[in-house]
């Protein structure tokens, strides 16, 4: 998943001591968790595949467990990302200034690693494990089909990957959420063009997308309630940002509204709602210091795109009986990696693009 890296907006000094602070006051500060917690999100989301991959053992997922079916780890991941990619995404909207600027930004971040994600899997890891000849992989036209990927739209199978898995010929189950996450920017790039990109309307949303039923026979009815709502709620923090304040009791109230929303069978907006509280407060806390985590690089993005169809080689490998646990153990080492290259070789190269475009809007 993506989610923006937030640049102070100005350089005023830090809160006074003693004083209440807000959600505000540290957005315009330079020290923030954001880098852990996109790491913890993304490590998250391969430690919960590991159990459907493995064997199709999800419902030994804790989470899952715990709240009854409602929500698995790897979907508490993603609503994590989503929470703070509204945050930051609206944040990087009112730096902008400019639609085109942002629109440019967004690409320049997303594509370049996806491209070439996509073409590792069908050059790469295609070729390891089809059960077709290389002439008959390399002449069909479902292989090149499949580049089409790198839109965030494309077919979900290669010609004879994986096709003996537990999770019989899903090449990449991770892809799905980018599409989504992209319309989420174009909401708020349309929201901002209108000058609608304002504290009511955006407040009204969310409570419109949490109380109006939609039908699960309904298209993209797990965009709506699972990605959507956790995205406006973000964006409703960062627009109340200089209202929200810091305080140890909020937390406590925030965390035992999650506990009880899994209870009440609310669990999904039971996250987006406190759950957003405790994401921002993690990140903002000065007494949590990880805000040089990422110092040697941001491979966030590289995990969660490359962990599918790495687990899902090595499930191939092992005839589809492999444990969960070795599974984790053997995969994470090897995304760490590719993600990694990928951090350096490609996302590196091109946020500097994307810096320079962020400096070139007047303050």
């Amino acid at each position: 998943m993506i989610v923006e890296t937030l640049k102070p907006e100005n350089n005023e000094a830090a809160p006074i001591a003693n004083a209440t602070r807000y959600f505000g006051d540290y957005v315009r500060g330079r020290e923030n968790n954001f880098d852990f917690l996109r790491f913890f999100a993304a490590s998250l989301v391969i430690y919960c595949h590991s159990y459907a991959l493995s064997g199709g053992m999800t419902r030994l997922d804790p989470l899952m467990r715990w709240n009854h079916g409602q929500m698995n780890m790897g979907a508490f991941a993603v609503h994590l990302f989503f929470i703070m990619s509204g945050f930051l995404i609206t944040a990087s909207f009112e730096r902008s200034k400019t639609v085109g600027k942002f629109a440019k930004a967004r690409v320049l971040r997303i594509f370049p690693a996806l491209i070439v994600a996509v073409f590792f899997t069908v050059f790469v890891v295609g070729p390891l494990v089809t059960s077709l000849s290389m002439r008959d992989y390399f002449t069909n036209a479902d292989t090149y089909r499949y580049l089409h990927n790198w839109t965030t739209r494309g077919p979900k199978l290669l010609p004879g990957v994986f096709l003996t898995n537990p999770v019989p010929g899903a090449v990449n189950g991770s892809l799905w959420t980018l599409f989504y996450e992209l319309l989420c920017y174009v909401l708020v790039g349309l929201l901002g063009v209108t000058r609608l990109l304002r504290r009511p309307v955006v407040l009204a949303l969310l409570i419109l997308a949490l109380v109006v039923p939609l039908k699960p026979t309904v298209s993209h009815y797990a965009f709506y309630k699972g990605l959507l709502v956790p995205f406006v709620a973000g964006m409703c923090c960062y627009l109340y940002r200089d209202k929200i304040p810091m305080k140890w009791y909020l937390v406590v109230v925030s965390l035992a509204g999650l506990i009880a929303s899994g209870y009440c069978g609310l669990f999904g907006p039971g996250v987006a709602i406190f759950g957003s509280y405790l994401a921002l407060w993690f990140a903002f806390s000065p007494s949590i210091r990880l805000n040089h985590f990422a110092r040697r690089g941001d491979i966030s993005y590289g995990l969660y795109i490359y962990a599918w169809p790495v687990q899902q080689t090595i499930t191939h490998y092992f005839r589809g009986k492999i444990s969960m646990p070795v599974l984790f153990l053997i995969a994470y080492p090897t995304v760490f990696a590719l993600a990694a290259l990928s951090w350096h070789f490609v996302e590196k190269r091109f946020i500097r693009m994307k810096s320079r475009v962020a400096q070139a809007v007047p303050a």
